[in-house]
């Protein structure tokens, strides 16, 4: 699920926390964690809504100013249903601190190049290289 960079500057500000989405079937469940650049956001509810009860509140809380503005911006397709999505910030993106731990062992080292070597040798590509 994708947001644009306003949206998710909404989200982090606490003033977004709806999304909508017209799907044929949902594309998250409830619990599912997006990592951000504005950190790990968790889908809350996930519901399928008649276009009807969407409200004005609804379309403010998702980022746009009316409910007709939210409606246009959704994908068409008659087979497609709209889902209203609660999102929440869920906490920092651990890959931030990750990368700025560069304190390595050599056993660690050592532990991550055979896993690497270990996940190239099942890589399909090294096997076409393999066949060569």
């Amino acid at each position: 699920m994708l947001f644009k960079r306003d949206v998710l500057i909404g989200i982090a500000a606490g003033e977004i926390d709806l999304a909508f989405r017209r799907w044929r079937r949902p594309a998250v469940r409830p619990g599912t964690e997006l990592r951000t650049e504005v950190g790990v956001l968790v889908i809350g509810e996930v519901e399928i809504v008649p276009e009807p009860a969407v409200t004005d509140r609804d379309a403010r809380r998702a980022g746009f100013a009316d409910r007709e503005r939210l409606l246009a911006d959704q994908r068409p397709g008659e087979e497609r249903r709209l889902y209203r999505i609660g999102v929440r910030v869920a906490g920092d993106d651990p890959r931030i601190r990750l990368r700025q731990d560069t304190d390595v062992s050599r056993a660690e080292l050592d532990e991550i190049v055979a896993e690497l070597g270990r996940v190239d040798a099942r890589s399909r590509r090294a096997m076409d290289h393999a066949d060569a």
